[in-house]
């Protein structure tokens, strides 16, 4: 099995491309472990995993607190034993020019789509380090890199998200932790 004895923390992990990730990891043998806001969520997922003979847990809370994000990982270590993979999956996507961007709008997107991986990632590394490396995957999007109109707050977060991915994964190549980013264009789920 490809992910035998691996170890991953899928955020956005109940909704619609997080439960396939989180599909495909435990049926390939991973524990994962889904960070999301949606407690019916989770327990949906956690249910359809453990009916099909997979590892799994959740942790229920908000990525724009810092402090949720480190529990997180927490959580993972001691339930799992460590941490190998990283999908910092989850995003919002406000909509508007800059004219129709509100303050919370602005700041929604950069917690959400940004600082939640930053603060992931911080905590994620070093319980990767001691297990030799591991992977962090981050999405971004097609129009992080090619913006299209009309959503502002969104692609300047999905930009930033490219060269944090860049960046982090120049500083931590000698850790054996490889870092990249996916950039799929739009992507319709029920959630």
């Amino acid at each position: 099995m490809r992910f035998s004895e691996k170890v991953a923390i899928v955020t956005g992990g109940a909704g619609g491309v997080g439960r396939a990730l989180v599909r495909t990891l435990t049926r390939d043998g991973a524990a994962a472990m889904v960070a999301d806001v949606s407690a019916e969520g989770c327990r949906a997922v956690e249910e359809e995993i453990r009916a099909a003979g997979g590892a799994i847990g959740s942790v229920v809370g908000d990525l724009r607190d810092k402090a949720y994000c480190e529990r997180v990982v927490t959580e993972t270590v001691e339930r799992f034993g460590g941490v190998d993979i990283l999908f910092n999956n989850a995003g919002i996507i406000p909509r508007g020019t800059i004219l129709e961007t509100s303050d919370d709008m602005w700041h929604a997107a950069l917690d959400v789509n940004l600082t939640a991986m930053f603060y992931l990632s911080r905590a994620a590394i070093p319980a990767m380090k001691q297990r030799g490396g591991g992977a962090i995957v981050n999405t971004s999007s097609v129009w992080g890199v090619y913006p299209g109109p009309g959503h502002l707050a969104y692609r300047t977060s999905k930009g930033a998200v490219a060269s944090f991915t860049r960046s982090l994964g120049r500083d931590h190549a000698p850790d054996g932790i490889r870092v990249n980013a996916v950039c799929p264009h739009e992507i319709n789920t029920a959630s």
